[in-house]
């Protein structure tokens, strides 16, 4: 192999080297960004799960609701037809019997 050969492959195996190590920091930096943002979000949102849990109840009680508002309108519609039932029945006795 020719001495100029040989010179260029030094000077690009160390460009390689180089190129390699510059890659190694940028990945350790961003690995070290991407702890430290893991780290910032754990500190900043320790209420996740509680905030979770208040969401999951909050469905739960909107069932609720709506079960008790289709009981009271039930509830109301029977109402109201034991109050016209009654006021049929008091109109009929008065004209019948009232005079």
């Amino acid at each position: 192999m020719p001495e100029t050969d040989r010179d260029g492959w030094r000077e690009w195996s160390k460009f390689v080297l180089k190129e390699l190590e510059r890659l190694n920091e940028n990945y350790e930096k961003l690995n070290e960004k991407m702890q430290q943002a893991s780290l910032h979000e754990a500190q900043t949102c320790p209420y996740k799960d509680d905030i979770k849990d208040l969401k999951q109840k909050d469905r739960e009680h909107d069932v609720l609701i709506r079960k008790l508002e289709l009981k009271f309108a039930k509830w109301t519609g029977i109402a109201i037809a034991a109050l016209s039932v009654i006021n049929v029945a008091v109109h009929y006795i008065l004209n019948r019997f009232g005079g």
